[in-house]
């Protein structure tokens, strides 16, 4: 479901958060099951709250397969249709996430999911 995954936490927040680019394919293919999402395409679903909350579900069904402790588990996703490469500096050069520019990149995303968590949200 995922092709990309970053985790973050920070020392102020109790919760995990996460910037996540979706699987093209297998978001679209889920899409199509889905009156309301059908004809949308890749950018749109990724910015739809529906699409969300299901990648958030599916994020949250594998840590229970996986054990996560409760603290461990993702509480909040935005999802990005924006594929990370080196050239965009989203990855280095290994393949590997760049988390300081990614991080930096989505640091309002991040302080949005956390200001929507601490009203009650998930």
């Amino acid at each position: 479901m995922v092709d990309f995954i970053l985790v973050y936490v920070d020392s102020s927040h109790s919760d995990c958060v996460a910037i996540v680019v979706p699987n093209k394919e297998r978001l679209t293919n889920w899409a199509q099951t889905n009156s309301n999402l059908k004809n949308k395409d890749f950018s749109a679903l990724c910015k739809d709250e529906e699409t969300s909350n299901y990648v958030l579900q599916e994020l949250k069904t594998a840590g229970r397969k996986n054990k996560l402790r409760s603290i461990e588990t993702i509480r909040s996703v935005k999802l990005s249709s924006e594929e990370w490469t080196p050239q965009n500096g989203m990855l280095t050069a290994a393949m590997k996430l760049n988390r300081n520019d990614i991080i930096k990149k989505f640091k309002n995303d991040i302080d949005g999911m956390y200001k929507h968590l601490e009203k009650g949200g998930e």
